[in-house]
């Protein structure tokens, strides 16, 4: 048979070209992997293309069309060659061949890698996607499961771990009362031995559960998505109980909403919430969810898990001291609301505030002039954050380096906590965060100990510079590379600001005057 000619190898990437369409304007170029590769969609893809070569707003919805057509055109071309292959491979082989991968040998006649297998959460995210339900309430009962036997090694250590503290703590008391000072500080060395011997054991006991814990979840999300379902043996078949503690019934907190416009000539509309909290940990964890019903509490987290990887994330601020391993030094109730839950999808939260540590101490040492008025840990943006996978009302957490005194600080508009704040709401947006729940005052304990006067002051200016930083967000859609790009309409946020209940309702109705004179409301309509 005579040779045929191979059909011209294509690369993978092609080159999309974009010009501005003003005189004397660049050429925008941008490298597109062709075909577009899996659980990529259009809209991410275009995200990027701005985000990288910082397409200007009135440029988009040209740039948009044009990169539709090319993907269009650019596949079309890759699949006619994929068929002339597979012509070319009958014609040579003298016969079909129904088990051959024709895709997999173009790719290797035209020089091209087979497709990398997707990560986790790309798997994670299509199988949210495609999963049937009862099979998906069979990984959130998977999921419990790891959180049950988490929860009782954690208190087992708690136990053990308050049973050894109060035998040093007695070993010192009788340290006072004895002559035998030697015996008894032996006795005492032990015993501080052993606690930390303990809880060294524990702690490995801890981390070795959680990796065994995260393997098996990959694991049982794969077969899910390979399979379509899941084995009875990867799910324990007696139910596991909830971890449900006395629920403590609260009286209902003040809350009010607004409908506000932000902008002058583009004006975009967004929802603000007044509400008072107890304790800043609210922002995180939504306690109710601990005493609910299994069938509601497994429609609730799988809520949850559908929108763990999509854009429409919540965020919270927290308000920390300067240790960047504040929480673990002072066990706060984040970190310990951190500690019980099995992150299966995220660093535990030590490993990320060790990360964060790191990434302070480099960041510092590469600045050797700080501003005289700031010292070196407000200098790297005054900003921590985390990634966490049981907090809904929380899917993000933003860490504000704050002072323990802050009634007594002169706070303006160039101060480094503002200037912390509008990095949080900057990389909120960024990272399409879409709901932000803050402290109103950037406090972490307060009393009723000021003038009213004060607290309006205080919230005038706070409320004046958020306004401003949701103008700059909105105005220049492009810094969102993952949603703000494609959107035809302009972002939607929902800000909920936290005043502390302890501080009464004269100053919550004081505040909210103070927002109705800060932010233009949408006009109310009777019905």
């Amino acid at each position: 048979m005579p040779q045929t000619e191979i059909p011209a190898r294509i690369l993978r990437k092609r080159k999309f070209i974009f010009t501005l369409g003003y005189p004397n304007s660049p050429e925008i170029a941008f490298d597109i992997e062709i075909p577009i590769p899996p659980f990529t969609d259009f809209t991410t893809l275009f995200g990027n293309l701005v985000h990288k070569t910082n397409l200007p707003y009135a440029c988009f919805d040209a740039a948009r069309s044009q990169l539709q057509e090319f993907i269009l055109k650019e596949t079309r071309s890759y699949e006619d060659d994929i068929a002339d292959s597979s012509v070319l491979d009958f014609l040579h082989e003298d016969g079909p061949s129904s088990e051959f991968d024709y895709d997999q040998k173009f790719r290797m006649d035209s020089g091209m890698t087979p497709d990398v297998t997707p990560h986790f959460d790309e798997d994670f995210k299509e199988l949210m996607k495609v999963g049937r339900t009862e099979e998906l309430l069979k990984l959130i009962r998977l999921e419990s499961e790891m959180n049950f036997s988490l929860a009782q090694k954690l208190e087992q250590r708690d136990a053990e771990l308050k049973k050894l503290r109060a035998e040093c703590e007695d070993a010192v008391e009788r340290t006072k009362e004895t002559s035998d000072l030697e015996e008894h500080s032996y006795n005492l060395s032990v015993l501080n031995d052993k606690l930390q011997l303990t809880e060294a054991n524990y702690c490995n006991q801890i981390k070795a559960l959680t990796e065994r814990n995260r393997s098996e979840f990959i694991r049982a999300v794969g077969i899910l998505k390979e399979n379509g379902n899941l084995p009875n043996e990867n799910c324990n078949k007696k139910s596991v109980p909830l971890n449900k503690p006395k629920f403590v019934e609260h009286p209902p907190v003040l809350d009010e909403s607004f409908t506000i416009y932000i902008g002058n000539q583009l004006k975009s509309m967004h929802n603000a919430r007044l509400l008072q909290y107890r304790s800043l940990d609210e922002f995180c964890h939504d306690r109710s969810m601990e005493s609910m019903d299994r069938t509601v509490y497994e429609s609730s987290r799988l809520n949850s898990l559908i929108n763990l990887y999509r854009r429409d994330l919540k965020a919270a601020v927290m308000l920390v001291d300067r240790d960047p391993l504040y929480h673990m030094h002072t066990q706060t109730e984040f970190f310990k609301l951190c500690e019980k839950s099995v992150e299966l999808h995220f660093d535990p939260i030590d490993v990320q505030l060790q990360k964060i540590a790191g990434t302070i101490s480099t960041l510092n040492k590469s600045q050797r002039h700080p501003p005289s008025n700031q010292r070196c840990f407000d200098s790297m943006d005054t900003r921590l954050h985390g990634d966490h996978d049981l907090f809904r009302p929380g899917d993000v957490v933003f860490h504000l380096v704050t002072d323990q005194h802050w009634d007594k600080i002169d706070l303006t508009s160039r101060h480094p906590y503002i200037n912390g704040l509008r990095n949080c709401i900057r990389l909120a947006s960024k990272n399409a965060v879409r709901t932000l729940a803050l402290p109103l005052f950037l406090n972490k304990d307060v009393t009723e100990s000021q003038p009213l006067a004060f607290y309006q002051g205080r919230a005038d200016l706070l409320l004046k510079c958020i306004k401003g930083f949701l103008i700059e967000v909105c105005s220049t859609g492009a810094s969102n590379a993952n949603c703000a790009a494609f959107n035809e309409r302009s972002m939607h946020y929902n800000i909920i600001f936290g005043v502390p209940e302890t501080l009464g309702p004269k100053i919550f109705e004081a505040t909210v005057d103070t927002i109705l004179q800060v932010f233009h409301l949408v006009p109310t309509v009777n019905v």
